[in-house]
């Protein structure tokens, strides 16, 4: 047998570094990680240290001072919206609070992104693109293509969401802290979700959070942002075995909420 292929890497981030000018410290100081392919990546941290805003340079709504950011080994092309756009079809975006229109049917709301990319599709086409696509995360078309978001349960607008964040078929799924403020059923079913997107349809899972539990339980991959840079990368377990002092504190700060729940 020959030599094992390198697998490409599907997000790599080499030195980024963002100053804004109100803030007197970096807060993205020569930061580097790799986001594996096919698989399902967190990115954790406190508040405050920079995951937004790391996400936003990865769509391209924030340009870099210093760095850049390969998507699939090609550089993200801030100079150039055109190309920029282009790369952005690799993308879709789940939302923290889904952003779905509310004036705007559920068939509406995922053929969105379809008639701003691709306008040229017949109405015929575009149905049934968006009634694959809403089978493929485990909703009926023919009873939800006409509902509003009101008339969806909260675990429903979650796969509408990610229903439009994948219907121009991207290779890469990024969320924004998409468990946030979820009751327990909407947590387990954002939790499914990210784990068919993998299991299922093979894409990359790059999810921004602040739910240690949900990284532990789901993650193939932790990193921990901390004073603009990765301090941590690795697997839950050894996530869970590092010794870093922000990192014992998240991780103390979950054990005691697990315990009060509990109570």
């Amino acid at each position: 047998m020959g030599p094992k292929t390198k697998q490409l890497a599907a997000i790599e981030i080499k030195n980024l570094s963002k100053t804004f000018p109100r803030k007197k410290e970096k807060v993205l100081d020569r930061l580097n990680l790799t986001i594996p392919a096919k698989q399902i990546s967190f990115v954790l941290g406190p508040s405050g240290t920079g995951k937004s805003v790391l996400l936003k340079h990865i769509v391209g709504l924030l340009r870099p001072d210093e760095g850049e950011i390969d998507i699939f080994g090609q550089k993200l092309p801030y100079g150039s919206t055109k190309k920029l756009n282009e790369m952005r079809k690799h993308f879709g975006v789940l939302f923290q609070g889904v952003a779905l229109f509310d004036n705007m049917t559920v068939y509406e709301n995922v053929a969105f992104p379809l008639c701003a990319h691709q306008r040229a599709l017949k109405k015929n086409i575009v149905v049934e693109m968006v009634s694959e696509t809403l089978l493929s995360v485990g909703l009926d078309p023919s009873a939800n293509l006409e509902k509003y978001p009101n008339e969806l349960s909260g675990g429903m607008q979650k796969r509408v969401g990610l229903a439009r964040a994948i219907v121009l078929k991207p290779d890469i799924i990024l969320y924004d802290e998409p468990t946030t403020g979820l009751d327990p059923v909407n947590r387990q079913t954002v939790e499914e979700m990210i784990l068919e997107a993998k299991n299922k349809l093979g894409l990359t899972n790059f999810v921004i959070s602040h739910d240690l539990r949900a990284a532990i339980a789901l993650a193939d991959k932790i990193a921990f942002i901390f004073g603009g840079q990765i301090v941590f990368s690795g697997n839950a377990d050894e996530f869970q075995q590092s010794s870093h002092p922000v990192i014992r504190s998240f991780l103390r700060a979950e054990e005691i909420h697990k315990k009060r729940s509990e109570i």
